[in-house]
């Protein structure tokens, strides 16, 4: 998957990738015997730090074949540099290609 970033001035952008529908079998502790079920799992998390003035720039972010594209999310959000003030919050889910033989 591939993302745009366009500039803004001294900013850090963060994000992450996280994967809804989780559940573990708990075998010990005071868990143990339960199914846990979990939403908003992080998958993967980055930083980036942008400037005012720089040019767009693509991020590779790896989607590793075992997790579940149906049930993926790019979680992000822009923050100052020099504050941690969020400036901006965003989140998209992840899209699932469609079999070339499947109609629309």
């Amino acid at each position: 998957m591939r993302v745009r970033l366009h500039a803004a001035a001294d900013a850090e952008l963060v994000w992450a990738v996280t994967e809804d529908n989780l559940q573990v079998e708990v075998k010990r502790g005071e868990n143990a015997r339960r199914t846990l079920h979990h939403s908003g799992v992080v998958r993967w998390f980055s930083a980036k730090k942008i400037t005012g003035g720089a040019a767009p720039a693509p991020i590779d972010i790896p989607l590793r074949p075992e997790w579940k594209r149906d049930r993926l999310r790019v979680v992000a959000f822009v923050q100052s540099a020099r504050n941690r003030e969020v400036l901006s919050v965003g989140a998209v889910s992840v899209q699932v290609p469609r079999p070339r033989d499947t109609p629309r």
